[in-house]
């Protein structure tokens, strides 16, 4: 049986064609639950802004459908509710079993605190004056 997951500690949600036996260090969010990724949802026209990840939302009649939208203000018409975890990918077993290895690397990455405000603005500002 196929649906999507979470990995403890985690804001990211992983749709597996296949629901493994031992779970390990996940949780089921939705056993049966399927993504639509639109073609070309990477594809952004000159003078729109690219973003990092696409917006993930549920439907709301249905929670095992989700969907991904290039814009959040997408998601409301579309009868889709937003969701705040993050599109992590489809994977199959074999994709699945190599990126369960990455789970401490990935939890080592999401642990690391954001950088004080202020501190990006004054690294570019010594490497504009030459220092």
């Amino acid at each position: 049986m196929h649906g999507v997951v979470t990995i403890r500690g985690l804001d990211t949600l992983y749709w597996l064609d296949e629901l493994p036996d031992d779970r390990g260090e996940l949780d089921l969010v939705e056993e049966g639950a399927t993504v639509a990724v639109p073609p070309g949802l990477e594809d952004f026209p000159d003078g729109l802004e690219r973003r990092s990840y696409p917006a993930l939302g549920r439907h709301k009649d249905d929670p095992k459908q989700y969907r991904l939208f290039r814009h959040e203000e997408e998601i409301e018409p579309a009868g889709f509710e937003p969701i705040e975890s993050f599109y992590g990918g489809h994977y199959s077993p074999k994709q699945w079993r190599w990126l369960v290895k990455q789970i401490p690397a990935m939890r080592a990455f999401a642990a690391i605190p954001p950088d004080p405000p202020g501190v990006m603005e004054e690294a570019l500002r010594y490497i504009r004056e030459g220092r």
